[in-house]
């Protein structure tokens, strides 16, 4: 798994998306596909927005065009 692979989904995608659902599509652990995510933020390539939820909060990714 890489970054690479998490890139090419959201390109793909053009909307919004959560962990879970690249996390289904790469069938592998939200885990990795969170740090990948992380990770490519800190490199200014994705964007992330916050969604509260009654839990804690989460996160929506989108490739920053």
């Amino acid at each position: 798994m890489s970054q690479d692979e998490v890139l090419k989904i959201l390109k793909r995608n053009k909307g919004w998306m959560i962990t879970g659902e690249i996390a289904d599509m790469m069938d592998i652990s939200r885990a990795n596909v969170n740090k990948s995510l992380r990770l490519l933020f800190k490199e200014g390539v994705v964007m992330r927005k916050e969604v509260l939820t009654r839990r804690s909060r989460s996160y929506l990714w989108k490739y920053k065009d």
